[in-house]
């Protein structure tokens, strides 16, 4: 699919994978993005051009989504399990509300963006077996609270507890890699992480596939979901067992299959993204988000609200496209004109 956008639109990240993966194909082997005059990036094998950023603040709204059929978002505990892993889940939903550590996906470039990015780059020693992970001071949870590096041992112990159950109760679980291949994890101070590996690893790869969007590594609010039942009290990290942990990750994907208390739940407002839940459909999967004004990462200014409206089928997201109904929305291949579409798919 491609993807459409009406107007120019700041402080969103759009999907463009699946053109940059198109362009890969081009048979031109010295093909590569580049720049235009006007700062818009070209897209390998002539099919066109990715327009640049907006610099305009415009005017606060709601930036309406168009949601694909069979795209519409079941899960929001960001330990996603391998059955519910899908972009509909991740991308437009999940890593809205719980960024990844690191922002690997720089335009149309498969890389990682400084500024979209909660830590700072990560630094490898030990022959690659040592990765020290530094968060940065402008990210907060929207309850003021700060990111700290507990938040992230957390979710490496939930992971821990997810595999355990089942191997495939994580999405980026392989036997023998992350968390297996962990000795050890130490936070030599409240924004530091340290990760020690049994064996040494491509930096840009456990950056990307790991601490990025391809594992990913994902901070949670550990002060507020720390506990193993809606009344019951906050565990400390010292008491993070792996008995407790057990109890506390089966709590709350008890509350992600809770569909219908999505936007209610005081679990899910807690957030270090560009937006929190608002409102969700449990019976089309549609949902509203509202802007989290203590994000810490690049936003419009003002901040608009961010609704997914779901279609159920591909004719209808067209025809919502032609009325100028949609802000953001998806062409399906069928509706691209037959030159232009020979080109995408050399």
């Amino acid at each position: 699919m491609m993807r459409f956008r009406s107007k120019a639109i700041g402080g969103i990240a759009i999907a463009v994978a699946s053109i940059t993966a198109l362009a890969a194909c081009s048979s031109s082997s010295s093909s590569s993005p580049g720049k235009t005059a006007s700062g818009a990036t070209t897209v390998p094998g002539g099919i066109g051009s990715v327009p640049a950023a907006g610099t305009a603040s415009g005017k606060a709204g709601t930036i309406t989504w168009g949601i694909p059929p069979g795209f519409t978002p079941n899960w929001i505990f960001p330990v996603v399990t391998g059955a519910e892993n899908s972009v509909g889940n991740n991308f437009s939903f999940i890593w809205e509300m719980w960024r990844p550590l690191y922002w690997d996906v720089n335009g149309t470039v498969p890389e990682v963006d400084p500024s979209m990015s909660i830590a700072n780059p990560a630094v490898y020693s030990n022959g690659d077996k040592t990765v020290t992970v530094s968060l940065k001071s402008s990210y907060k949870w929207s309850n003021g609270q700060p990111i700290t590096a507990n938040d992230l041992l957390f979710y490496i112990d939930l992971v821990k507890a997810a595999v355990k159950e089942s191997p495939a109760d994580w999405e980026a679980y392989v036997p023998g890699h992350f968390p297996d291949n962990l000795v050890s994890t130490s936070a030599p101070n409240a924004s530091t992480l340290v990760l020690n590996l049994k064996a040494s690893v491509n930096p840009t790869w456990f950056t990307d596939n790991v601490l990025g969007s391809g594992g990913p590594l994902i901070p949670l609010p550990s002060t507020v979901w720390a506990k193993d039942s809606t009344s019951g009290s906050i565990v400390p990290p010292s008491g993070w067992t792996p008995a407790t942990m057990t109890k506390i990750y089966n709590y709350l994907i008890a509350q992600s299959k809770s569909l219908s208390t999505y936007a209610t739940n005081p679990l899910w407002q807690i957030v270090d993204g560009p937006y929190k839940l608002s409102a969700y459909n449990t019976t089309t999967g549609g949902f509203t988000m509202a802007p989290n004004t203590t994000y810490g990462g690049p936003h419009a200014t003002p901040m608009s609200s961010f609704q997914g409206v779901p279609f159920t089928s591909t004719t209808a997201e067209f025809n919502a496209i032609k009325a100028g109904s949609i802000d953001v929305a998806n062409v399906d291949y069928n509706d691209v004109p037959p030159a232009p579409r020979l080109q995408l798919l050399r």
